[in-house]
């Protein structure tokens, strides 16, 4: 998903298939990956950046600007991985 200026929230919605097997309880793990730093291009496309990349040496004020734009840079909170547990419901079993 992309966040756009000022979003500091999405909500992720996951689908859970039924494999038509019984389990009393059943768990599985939602592992979130280190952002990737998007910005627009020339074009308002979005283009990753990646700083080993350099292809020309940047002025003053391009230095500047990327250094006032990393420190606005997405990063991975402290929770990244979420276990789900499914498990048996009494009140559906009667």
């Amino acid at each position: 998903q992309h966040f756009q200026n000022r979003v500091k929230m999405k909500s992720v919605t996951l689908k859970i298939l039924d494999r038509e097997e019984y389990e009393k309880l059943s768990s599985f793990y939602f592992v979130l990956e280190e952002p990737k730093w998007m910005r627009r291009g020339m074009k308002g496309d979005f283009t990753v950046t990646d700083e080993n990349e350099e292809k020309q040496p940047l002025t003053s004020k391009e230095e500047e600007e990327r250094r006032i734009a990393e420190m606005g840079r997405p990063v991975l909170g402290e929770h990244s991985k979420l276990e789900i547990i499914i498990e048996e419901s009494y009140e559906f079993k009667v």
